[in-house]
């Protein structure tokens, strides 16, 4: 993480008057892309850090030359910084002041930077946010394998059991015909045991 004081110091240092500020989901929340001096520049991001909290990505140009869909054409130079409220050098602004772009959101996750962590709070990291995203896609895999897994398992178990069921009632028909046979046989030689007794 980068102090905020120390991006305004760059800004100055490096002329980088022109400045996208993304929240934690990398979408825009303003932009200085329009002719600007550097420190009516410096001023607007002195007003956005004493006014926002949460957590950003900071992209700063030299140069506002932008291709045909909007985007900048010179490499960035990023600084992550959380802001926690603080003023910077006692600049004091109003709120009405400052209007986010598009009605973005004021705090780096919407809002859900700030006092979200378990056990009390604090800001949380945008490598803790994209682990966490990350675990859970893996976790949501490791379930969809395991209902896969479980969907096989039953399919095989019906087929086993369909299989030992088709088994059994052969045998037990391979049996009946056997004592049918039997009872044939039996009924057979006692026919002829009494045909010769006569």
């Amino acid at each position: 993480m980068t102090r905020p004081e120390y991006v305004l110091e760059f800004m100055r240092d490096g002329d980088f008057r022109y400045f996208i500020v993304c929240n934690g989901y990398d979408k825009d929340v303003i932009r200085q892309m329009s002719p600007t001096n550097i420190e009516d520049s410096v001023d607007r991001m002195t007003k956005f850090f004493n006014n926002t909290t949460g957590q950003y990505r900071i992209k700063l140009y030299t140069t506002n030359d932008l291709k045909r869909d909007g985007e900048p054409r010179q490499d960035p130079q990023i600084f992550e910084v959380a802001l926690d409220g603080k003023k910077i050098g006692g600049y004091l602004v109003e709120e009405e002041d400052y209007q986010p772009l598009r009605g973005g959101a004021m705090g780096g996750f919407d809002n859900y930077s700030m006092n979200s962590a378990p056990m009390g709070g604090g800001m949380f990291g945008l490598d803790t946010y994209m682990t966490q995203t990350r675990e859970i896609m893996e976790l949501k895999e490791k379930i969809k394998s395991l209902e896969h897994k479980l969907e096989l398992m039953e399919f095989m178990h019906k087929n086993e059991v369909g299989r030992l069921q088709d088994k059994h009632d052969r045998e037990l028909k391979d049996a009946k015909d056997s004592n049918a046979m039997l009872g044939q046989g039996l009924g057979i030689i006692m026919n002829k045991m009494g045909l010769a007794d006569e």
